[in-house]
């Protein structure tokens, strides 16, 4: 899937979510202070799905002697 399609995707779902968890929490009379916290993660949960690759790099996975190592200063 391409980038822009996911972060399109993730905004719209994020926009959705706020849209439906305000009005069901508005009915059951539970102000935002409550969970305004733990829906602004998920929203941010959502965007990070949307901007970070399906791949990790290598960084974390290689180990230290296989890590080139930095030029040696005169």
């Amino acid at each position: 899937m391409s980038m822009l399609v996911k972060i399109v995707s993730a905004v719209i779902v994020a926009i959705g979510t706020v849209y439906v968890a305000t009005a069901v929490f508005q009915f059951l009379g539970v102000g935002v202070e409550t969970y305004g916290i733990y829906l602004m993660f998920i929203v941010a949960v959502a965007i990070l799905y949307a901007l970070l690759p399906e791949k990790a790099g290598l960084l974390f996975s290689t180990p230290v002697t296989q890590v080139p190592s930095a030029p040696q200063q005169p």
